[in-house]
């Protein structure tokens, strides 16, 4: 059966995971982390569910390095919850760019720069 919504997705896509981890975890349970736009749907509704997420600063980082419209979108949804520390982000970004890997400063700051903005 095909899923009808986002998070019957997430649901199935969890489930299809869970097939291929091996027996000896059925009573020690595997953490897993959510991120991208999983992690944004889960984050912009209020289901019941236990599901390791990034903090929403975390995630909106993590989209930060591309910053594609959908991140950017994203990146408005995940503000308008209410549920961002404007000043912890700033500091977790800047602290990221100077020690993460893979990161683009100058292209990131102007993409830092443009998210303070959505505040």
């Amino acid at each position: 059966m095909l899923p009808t919504s986002f998070k019957e997705a997430i649901i199935e896509m969890m489930t299809q995971i869970a097939k291929e981890i091996p027996d000896v975890h059925k009573n020690i349970p595997v953490k897993a982390y959510l991120t991208g736009g999983g992690a944004v749907h889960m984050i912009t509704i209020d289901e019941k569910f236990e599901i390791y997420l990034l903090s929403p600063e975390d995630l909106i980082i993590s989209k930060l390095i591309r910053f594609a419209q959908n991140d950017e979108e994203d990146i408005r949804n995940i503000i308008a919850t209410g549920k961002v520390d404007k000043d912890l982000l700033y500091e977790l970004t800047i602290d990221a760019m100077n020690v993460g890997v893979g990161f683009q400063k100058k292209f990131v700051e102007i993409n830092l720069a443009q998210v303070m903005e959505m505040f």
